[in-house]
């Protein structure tokens, strides 16, 4: 089973529709309504390969799985703090910091052989060295 079809899975056991649709502005989102039910919507007109859709899908997952939406009416919620718990989320899903440190000991050191070995985007690579730095997991 590729990490795709296990992120699709997972939001099909947790009953996280995922719709596919035009959205103009964005390439994914998640939503929470009030009785705590998840969305997720994906354009996939926006989608160039499976890692990039892997990546989106594992972020919005990320937001439904940690409960980390932000309201826009509130003067005090910071919307970083809930893109960087789904961040978080994402990457621990598609690039385990166990896994990195065992490639980077096997001579992987680049964020691009990284990607490759890992079948994530390099954005992804980058995002967890940068996150696994800053907790001192790497």
């Amino acid at each position: 089973m590729t990490i795709i079809d296990e992120l699709y899975a997972l939001a099909d056991r947790e009953d996280i529709p995922v719709y596919c649709f035009e959205l103009p502005k964005a390439r994914c989102l998640s939503y929470m309504d009030s009785e705590g039910n998840c969305s997720i919507g994906i354009d996939p007109m926006y989608i160039e390969s499976y890692a990039e859709e892997a990546e989106l899908l594992a972020h919005e997952l990320g937001h439904c799985m940690t409960g980390s939406f932000y309201n826009a009416q509130s003067p005090l919620d910071v919307r970083q703090k809930h893109e960087n718990h789904a961040d978080l989320w994402m990457v621990s899903r598609l690039a385990p910091a166990s896994r990195i440190s065992r490639l980077m000991k096997e001579g992987q050191c680049e964020s691009w052989q990284l990607a490759e070995s890992l079948g994530v985007t390099q954005h992804v690579v980058e995002k967890a060295l940068s996150l696994y730095a800053a907790k001192g997991m790497l």
